[in-house]
């Protein structure tokens, strides 16, 4: 959320959370329960399992991609990037070495 200004973090949130839901918690049922009907209840638990193992790996992912970003912008650039897109650490900015 520290990459969005103060004034619009609300409907940030909203709209991370509405997407959350509509690609997540609304197809599931519905796809889950085809997979029960048309194959079996193996296949359908191993999907479920799959996509649980999918995510887990696309988060560990996606938080080592952002971390290595964020360690390039380590030298003259990062006074940049704490200015502008994590608020909290105004404090950094402004110690001096």
């Amino acid at each position: 959320m520290n990459s969005v200004e103060k004034e619009l973090r609300g409907q940030a949130n909203a709209v991370a959370i509405f997407f959350m839901h509509f690609l997540g918690d609304f197809p599931s049922p519905f796809f889950i329960g085809f997979l029960f009907d048309h194959y079996s209840l193996y296949i359908g638990v191993l999907v479920m399992y799959a996509w649980l193992g999918f995510a887990v790996v696309f988060w560990g992912l996606s938080y080592n991609i952002s971390v290595t970003c964020i360690q390039r912008f380590h030298g003259s650039n990062f006074k940049f990037v704490l200015s502008h897109f994590c608020s909290h650490y105004e404090p950094l900015l402004n110690h001096s070495n």
